[in-house]
């Protein structure tokens, strides 16, 4: 039996299953054993095309000697796009275990890609299966 996830988002991915993004900030809500504490994460999901951009600028503000400039990022995006070339996704944990970027081999975030990361993701719970239920926004701000 699926393990049902609770995802929180405050963008149009929570409502539009079709809806395509570069990266997407989720709230993921589960317990992963009956009677035990919730488990939170809250995962940023970045596509490839997100990455190829961050790049992109890193490689501007190396050839303008920038002080924005990062070897550290820069190193760290060309290492990702590497393994997510090999379609893989690449987990990069921060400080706060609960918090992570994951990165996919896909040029865009959309729904179904979104639950292929989030089911992976939950793997490394020992959740083979996951049922994600996308929990509208109470509000929604759209920019004009």
């Amino acid at each position: 039996m699926p393990k049902k996830i609770i995802v929180e988002s405050s963008s149009y991915l929570a409502i539009y299953k079709d809806y395509k993004t570069p990266w997407e900030d989720v709230w993921l809500t589960t317990t992963v054993k009956p009677g035990r504490k919730k488990l939170k994460l809250a995962p940023c999901l970045i596509g490839r095309k997100s990455l190829e951009d961050d790049l992109l600028w890193e490689k501007k503000f190396k050839n303008e000697d920038n002080d924005l400039f990062s070897q550290e990022e820069y190193d760290h995006c060309k290492n990702v796009l590497k393994i997510i070339n090999k379609e893989e996704y690449f987990y990069h944990y921060f400080n706060d275990k609960n918090i992570l970027d994951i990165y996919s081999p896909k040029d865009y975030i959309d729904r179904e890609e979104a639950e292929k990361m989030i089911g992976e993701l939950m793997k490394k719970y020992l959740v083979d299966s996951v049922k994600c239920k996308w929990k509208r926004p109470g509000i929604f701000i759209q920019s004009a």
